[in-house]
């Protein structure tokens, strides 16, 4: 994890963005306080990761609930492109 300043993150952005793309968290400060951050985000384009989190959640008290989650893992492909379809 880095920590900078607000003003050098507006004067590095690009350099910054491929930092956090590589897999590195950088912390932004601005007036000693941190007010943001730029966060690796995880390859989940095939949904993978999202069928991964639905798969433990349990709703008691509402079937219709279940369904939903059903449904909406259902939607989730393992890999691929969905668009190819």
């Amino acid at each position: 994890m880095t920590v900078v300043s607000a003003s050098e993150v507006s004067r590095n952005f690009s350099a910054m963005v491929d930092r956090a793309g590589k897999g590195e968290r950088i912390e932004i400060i601005r007036n000693g306080r941190l007010v943001a951050a730029l966060v690796p985000i995880a390859d989940t384009g095939n949904g993978k990761a999202v069928k991964d989190r639905l798969k433990p959640l349990t709703y008691p008290g509402d079937e219709d609930w279940y369904e939903d989650i059903a449904a909406t893992r259902a939607l989730l492909t393992e890999g691929g492109d969905p668009w190819d379809e």
